[in-house]
């Protein structure tokens, strides 16, 4: 009996069929999640011409504009940045059970920004820990940044619009000035700049502008760090009874080259506040006459007060003298310790007569 001829194996081929199918659809798939993401891309980088932009695309109305960050363009100094807040704000929160993953993600509702503002400052709002509605997570936002605002002394570098909108650029400089006045334990990059598109739309079309715009100013260290101490503070913690013999030093060299005035300090941390005594201590001092329209005499507000300061700082440096390493804001606040920090290098350098 002649030997039967086996069929074929049609398993294996068939097997190969799907392996070579699902192949086919990872590749696709791939090819697919690729394509998206150069989308993506195309929106914060060079990834497609600008000219091929259309105004749809940003769904922006007439008159309308956006900001956006070239990502190709942002260097290291941003980079680390981001992170240390990003760090920082994670150790503040750890309490609460929080974690920040995106800084223009996850603050722009207020709920992060209102933890903030009663863990670093002591400040409670009445607003609820979350909300779902649009309208009220931004009720709650403009609540929080009037707080804030009250706190730090301006607010024309950030926008409720705008940290609602999770533009970068307002959120760092909100997250950088809540960091200086906390006197947050970390160390900021000096003079970082965002990378931007800016888009307009105009009579339809789209108008587009690249400019660079800052984060935080020329120092290197932008807040105090727990390691960076002076003086002052050991003497305030361990020699706190030193502390009124240096207010009394400070305010007999004040009273003695003010006398010519008639102006009498009898309240360091108050008297010294707005800036104006020193600011017109240091011009006899040094031998000038500050034109009053420099500053405000007679303040009215925070904002004017701590403008008054800036100046007395600027004087300082002219003058030879380390700015002070306290801001203006402590100054302005009334604090103790701030006033000796800005009073005694004033001290220190005119105490044996004019140099």
């Amino acid at each position: 009996m002649a030997a039967k001829t086996p069929k074929p194996d049609d398993s294996f081929p068939l097997f190969e069929k799907f392996t070579t199918l699902s192949k086919k659809k990872a590749k696709e798939k791939d090819e697919a999640a690729a394509l998206e993401q150069e989308g993506l891309n195309a929106i914060t980088t060079d990834g497609r011409t600008e000219d091929k932009l259309e105004p749809e695309d940003f769904k922006l109305e007439e008159g309308g504009e956006r900001r956006m960050v070239v990502e190709k363009d942002a260097d290291e100094a941003l980079t680390n940045l981001i992170a240390v807040l990003k760090d920082w704000l994670n150790e503040v929160l750890v309490a609460d059970r929080m974690v920040v993953r995106s800084l223009a993600d996850d603050l722009y509702d207020g709920q992060v920004l209102q933890i903030l503002l009663h863990r670093l400052f002591n400040r409670t709002l009445s607003e609820p820990d979350v909300i779902h509605s649009a309208h009220g997570q931004r009720q709650r936002l403009e609540s929080v940044l009037a707080a804030l605002d009250e706190l730090l002394g301006r607010r024309a570098e950030w926008t409720a619009e705008e940290i609602y909108g999770r533009q970068l650029v307002p959120v760092l400089r909100l997250l950088v000035a809540i960091a200086s006045a906390a006197r947050a334990p970390i160390k900021l990059p000096g003079r970082v700049t965002v990378p931007v598109l800016v888009v307009q739309k105009r009579d339809g079309a789209l108008q587009y502008t690249r400019r660079l715009e800052s984060v935080t100013g020329p120092e290197d260290v932008f807040c105090l760090a727990d390691a960076e101490r002076d003086m002052l503070d050991d003497i305030f913690e361990r020699s706190p009874e030193r502390v009124g013999l240096l207010e009394r030093h400070l305010m007999l060299f004040i009273n003695s080259n003010l006398a010519c005035l008639n102006i009498e300090v009898t309240d360091l941390a108050r008297d010294l506040a707005d800036g104006v005594n020193l600011i017109i201590l240091l011009g006899l001092l040094e031998g000038y006459f500050v034109p009053l329209h420099f500053y405000t005499s007679v303040s009215a507000t925070k904002e004017q007060r701590v403008a008054n300061v800036s100046l007395l700082f600027d004087l300082m440096e002219d003058a030879g003298i380390l700015r002070p390493t306290t801001r203006p804001e402590e100054l302005v606040a009334g604090d103790l310790k701030a006033a000796l920090r800005v009073g005694l290098p004033i001290f220190s350098k005119y105490k044996s007569g004019r140099q």
